[in-house]
């Protein structure tokens, strides 16, 4: 669980700007937002959360360093602005309202409880990459 927690923060943060642009398939990253806000739910380990964090950004620095070298040059700053820009984009709202009405069955987390969620774990997932 914490390491697929991880995973999908990383996930969201370093997609942001396709998001936010809304490429490539970003508007279904919204999905994560959810995801991350049910499984935080669940009293997840924090110390492995942070481990699995580390490992993964670490990861991704290396496999996308073509691709997207200001991450890669670094990637605590690239998150750090992804966050800020996701948490300031008025459609992002809008793109989680559309998913859960289409993919959730059942009640689903409001959007500000979900983004508030988030948010509280990735800036300390990020502060931890000290």
């Amino acid at each position: 669980m914490e390491e697929t927690l991880a995973e999908k923060v990383l996930g969201f943060l370093r997609r942001s700007s396709r998001l936010l642009s809304n490429q490539d398939g970003g508007e279904r990253l919204v999905r994560h937002i959810h995801d991350v806000h049910i499984l935080a739910g669940m009293e997840p380990d924090l110390v492995a959360t942070h481990q699995a964090f580390k490992l993964a950004v670490e990861e991704d620095v290396r496999k996308f360093a073509n691709q997207d070298p200001a991450f890669s040059q670094n990637p605590k700053l690239a998150l750090e602005t992804a966050l800020q820009m996701a948490r300031s984009d008025s459609q992002l709202k809008v793109s989680y309202l559309k998913f859960v009405e289409d993919l959730v069955a059942g009640s689903a987390p409001d959007f500000d409880a979900a983004l508030s969620t988030f948010t509280l774990l990735a800036r300390e997932l990020i502060v931890g990459l000290d």
